[in-house]
């Protein structure tokens, strides 16, 4: 039997206390879920856990970067379908649908936003996790978008009030997160006149980048 090297033990020590972090944290919440419980969970001692993790806040944002990675993966993996606009739109509505809401994820979140209050560090922790969202977003809509955005870059350098790519990228992100509080909390809250203002908001943007490209190349 082949021997795996620290390393690679490490490796698997630390991807098991990060699975049931993830899953206590998902279940029980952030406050009610000890790194206690968390070791004898994976079946490691506390100082497994520290030994991978500097500290609780550390563990949780491992979590919640596990779980925005699956998500924008399950993003990409539409984008990358090759699909014409309109069906694209249309599996990402049944995204959105099924994901924007989701109780334990979304009140996991809020509860750590809500503790970074009087704790800087975990704070930019927030922020940074939020930057990484909007920056991998971006990268979708050039994606989705392909030469257009760069028009959108140039018509928001050249029009004061138009936003580019990034800013885009940040008020879907800023929308998703405020409906999916709202549907946590109510789950009656609709996400369709949100799908419908995207699939509006794409639709314009297509036809005005189509005109500006055959404008500019018939020039």
């Amino acid at each position: 039997m082949t021997r795996i090297s620290r390393a690679e033990q490490r490796e698997q020590t630390r991807a098991a206390l990060l699975a049931t972090a993830r899953e206590q944290f998902l279940t029980s919440g952030y406050a009610a879920t000890s790194l206690d419980a968390i070791a004898e969970g994976a079946g490691f001692s506390k100082g497994a856990v520290y030994s991978n993790f500097k500290d609780k806040p550390t563990l949780c944002m491992a979590v919640l970067e596990d779980i925005h990675r699956e998500k924008l993966g399950e993003i990409r993996s539409i984008v990358e379908r090759g699909d014409d606009l309109a069906a694209m739109l249309d599996a990402f509505a049944d995204w959105v649908r099924a994901t924007i809401g989701d109780v334990d994820w979304t009140m996991l979140e809020l509860e750590f936003v809500a503790l970074s209050r009087r704790s800087p560090d975990q704070l930019a922790m927030i922020v940074a996790l939020r930057e990484g969202a909007r920056d991998s977003l971006a990268e979708l809509l050039a994606s989705v978008l392909g030469d257009a955005v760069e028009l959108l870059d140039r018509a928001a350098e050249e029009t004061p009030g138009l936003p580019d790519r990034r800013e885009v990228a940040d008020l879907l992100l800023s929308t998703g997160i405020g409906l999916g509080i709202q549907r946590a909390l109510d789950p009656a809250v609709s996400v369709e006149p949100a799908i419908a203002v995207i699939n509006a908001a794409f639709a314009a943007f297509t036809e005005t980048a189509t005109e500006a490209m055959t404008v500019i190349e018939s020039e």
